[in-house]
């Protein structure tokens, strides 16, 4: 318990056991080996518990904490609390990542004196692989030969509609957060957007590799494939509100949070045309409360109240 380890995971798990063995073993076999590999049971109710237990019993590296249910964002941020590592790295329970992963970015990080690597990732389901509403892949927009300043990588991505708020896809140093109080809002959901984003904010040097070594499973039930609902709206709106205190206590940064209400609120008017009548009418208020209609277009709001179309929460 004494030992500094390179690289910390952190791996909430809620009710996961059809998925959690891969998860699991994706990040005990990783051939980076130097690692703290801390899992929150975050309240399960069915065997995952035990299977974790397995685990620990099996791979002195896992540290088991046990919560109540409280999210996502909670579980990760105690994690955060015991993390040792001088990398941090975010794994989900029902996920897979490549093998050489955690060794090609720490290496990066290590040889160029990176703040953190960011890489892509893939989709699949029982069928195989997906490409269709899960558009991961960079490669054509981010030099990876480019040892990038983190604010010019953060603007390219907003202009370019490549940001990627997925806190699975980067290894970042740990005192980047510690240093700057970057944790995630908890009790919401989409808690990565505004963590990825202040992380970019906050940050210096970075790289990107040009590989999918994140594989996400596309399952129903999960926040990726459930139908745009109140609760959507709600994250949306509390990492609005946090990204505009930012700007209040970092006047630099006011052009980049502008350009990320603008691209994040338009996306979110968008995919929120399936909600009835009701909710409609709720989230317009609220982006009248919250003073955010600023950063949205008429078109959208168009759409918005005319279209009526099943939709997916497919953002970050």
């Amino acid at each position: 318990m004494n030992h500094s380890p390179k690289i910390s995971v952190i791996i909430p798990v809620f009710n996961t056991e059809k998925y959690l063995r891969e998860a699991i073993g994706s990040i005990c076999n990783q051939t980076f080996q130097d690692l703290q590999i801390i899992v929150v049971d975050d309240g399960s109710t069915d065997s995952s518990p035990e299977i974790l237990k397995q685990y620990a019993k099996e791979d002195s590296r896992i540290e088991i904490i046990t919560q109540p249910n409280q999210g996502q964002g909670a579980a990760r941020n105690r994690g955060l609390e015991i993390a040792r590592g001088e990398y941090v790295y975010f794994m989900d329970s029902d996920d897979i990542l490549e093998p050489d992963c955690l060794k090609d970015c720490v290496e990066l990080c290590s040889s160029n004196g990176l703040d953190y690597v960011t890489f892509d990732a893939s989709a699949f389901d029982c069928n195989g692989p997906i490409t269709n509403g899960f558009d991961y892949n960079r490669s054509s927009i981010i030099s990876q030969n480019h040892i990038w300043d983190s604010l010019e990588l953060l603007e390219l991505s907003l202009k370019k509609n490549c940001f990627l708020a997925c806190a699975v896809l980067l290894l970042t140093r740990k005192n980047i957060l510690t240093d700057n109080n970057i944790c995630f809002p908890e009790g919401i959901i989409h808690e990565d957007n505004i963590f990825v984003f202040r992380i970019m904010l906050c940050a210096g040097k970075c790289q990107y590799i040009a590989r999918p070594y994140f594989k996400r499973r596309v399952r129903s039930g999960s926040t990726m494939t459930s139908n745009f609902s109140m609760r959507n709206i709600n994250g949306y709106i509390r990492i609005s509100e946090i990204a505009k205190t930012l700007e209040q206590s970092q006047p630099r940064w006011t052009d980049l949070i502008e350009l990320y209400l603008h691209k994040n609120l338009n996306a979110v008017v968008w995919l929120a045309h399936s909600l009835n009548a009701a909710d409609k009418f709720t989230t317009l208020k609220l982006f009248v409360k919250f003073r955010l209609l600023k950063y949205t277009s008429l078109r959208n709001w168009c759409v918005f109240f005319a279209k009526k179309k099943k939709s997916t929460s497919i953002l970050n």
